[in-house]
Order: structure tokens, then sequence, then C-alpha cells
């Protein structure tokens, strides 16, 4: 997944420099652990699952 483009400059009550570092900082971070985590999965050994979650699914 790749971080959407930042398309408004101004938004009431916070500053251009607000949005800015909130897109490009933040919003960039959490996209970026986002793949990190799909990719991780990709390979994760289900086997040995969580019990109790397993149990209340079945349930």
């Amino acid at each position: 997944m790749d971080p959407k483009p930042l398309n408004y400059t101004s938004l009431e009550g916070l500053s251009e420099k607000q949005l800015k570092e909130h897109h490009d900082v933040l919003y960039a971070g959490y996209v970026k652990k986002t793949n990190e985590i799909r990719e991780a999965l990709k390979t994760a050994d289900t086997a040995g699952g969580n019990f109790c979650f397993e149990r209340r699914k079945t349930a």
C-alpha cells in the first residue's frame, strides 16, 4: 500500500505545518508499519493459535 497524497493545504484550526507533519510523518509511518505487518503475516506460524479466541470463535 502506498501513502495517499495530501490533497489539501488548510483545515480550520490546523496550520499548514501541522497538516504536512501529520501526513508526511505520522500517516506515512502508519502506512509503513501496516506494510511491515502485512509482510510478516504472510510467513506467520498460525499452528499455535490462541485457544481462548478459537474457542469463542467456534462456540
